[in-house]
């Protein structure tokens, strides 16, 4: 039991980390502690800076990244299938042996 609190405890505090200082000022990160917030609460300020700024550059790259995420995603998941399938149709004795060779094929050098 300790360890998983040990374990949450180490994969938490960076998020709890990233919420403080994204409710900062750049004054504040520097002269505040890193693991508190301070006086002045900026996180709606900053929320509007990074959605406005240079155009609303930001939204752009945000979905940019989740049409990537997607198409990358669907093509997998129906490669995997297509892998899937072949396999079932093929139904040799030696199945694991044929994908080795298809996974060794694609290996970069």
């Amino acid at each position: 039991m300790t360890f998983l609190v040990v374990c949450a405890i180490y994969f938490l505090v960076p998020f709890f980390w990233l919420f403080v200082s994204a409710t900062k000022n750049g004054e504040d990160l520097v002269t505040t502690y890193g693991l508190w917030f301070a006086p002045h609460f900026n996180l709606f300020a900053n929320l509007q800076f990074l959605f406005t700024y240079n155009q609303s550059i930001f939204v752009r790259w945000l979905l940019n990244t989740l049409i990537y995420a997607g198409i990358g995603s669907v093509v997998a998941t129906v490669l995997a299938s297509m892998v899937r399938c072949w396999r079932a149709w093929l139904a040799m004795p030696w199945p694991n042996i044929a994908l080795l060779a298809a996974v060794l094929s694609f290996r970069s050098s």
